[in-house]
């Protein structure tokens, strides 16, 4: 709220020191409430006065509001309430319009343009990460923060589910069932969500996947060895993550 020195000390040259502050405090409330109500109760708890020293200083402060409707009215306040209105929804249609013309420039040597400002916050958020396809093929919107996680890679998800065209990619490479290509699946899980450290973060977990699967030691589904038994070796992914990383001699 303004106060002008010079305008308050000619309206109030005749109060007396207590009555300078109730005034301030009836003002201070008019500003932040509106028109105090006619009611000697309110306005003497708005001044912190006691009851007899309200009554005696009532006649006073009363003849610096107009009292309408039942409510004191202060002309002077009421204008300064409009200005300040006014004031603030320049304000905001000011910095409205030059984020408008912010946005619409960046927009312009960018590859879409959104037509408003929520739709333009939209999109500098990040989007969800799109599944990766086994063939590696993938598309979405990338930002800087989106490019520099993914140069460092992400852990696999605790709540992971292999996709389906994981799976059925993995039957058509090995020639599995699909009962082959899940357990597989599963001891790809298991394998990742154990693995500590950077070694566990991969920027292509779909590409992971199918290396996997081509260094796989399991066989087809009733796949017979030369002698003719089936054959039941399976891969253990521990043993040869170690070897890929020199210590298979603790296997």
């Amino acid at each position: 709220m303004p106060i002008y020195i010079g305008d308050y000390l000619g309206d109030t040259q005749r109060l007396t020191t207590e009555q300078h502050g109730a005034y301030l405090l009836l003002i201070f409330d008019y500003w932040r409430n509106g028109p105090a109500p006619d009611d000697d109760a309110v306005l003497q708890q708005i001044t912190r006065l006691e009851r007899a020293a309200w009554k005696r200083h009532r006649p006073a402060l009363e003849k610096l509001f107009q009292i309408v409707d039942g409510h004191w009215h202060h002309r002077r306040i009421e204008r300064e309430l409009v200005s300040a209105k006014q004031n603030q929804e320049r304000r905001s249609n000011k910095a409205r319009a030059a984020a408008q013309a912010r946005w619409e420039q960046s927009s312009g040597k960018a590859e879409s343009n959104a037509p408003s400002m929520p739709q333009a916050l939209l999109g500098e958020c990040p989007p969800p990460s799109p599944s990766p396809s086994p063939d590696g093929d993938t598309s979405g919107v990338s930002t800087p923060e989106v490019k520099r996680a993914e140069a460092r890679g992400t852990r696999l998800p605790t709540d992971f589910v292999m996709p389906d065209d994981w799976i059925e990619w993995a039957m058509s490479e090995r020639a599995w069932t699909r009962q082959d290509a899940e357990n597989e699946a599963s001891n790809f899980h298991d394998h990742w969500i154990a693995k500590p450290g950077k070694d566990g973060r991969k920027i292509d977990w779909a590409a992971t996947w199918r290396n996997w699967v081509r260094n796989s030691r399991r066989q087809a589904h009733g796949q017979r060895t030369r002698d003719g038994r089936y054959d039941s070796r399976m891969r253990d992914p521990i043993l040869d993550d170690l070897a890929l990383n020199g210590i298979a001699g603790l296997a």
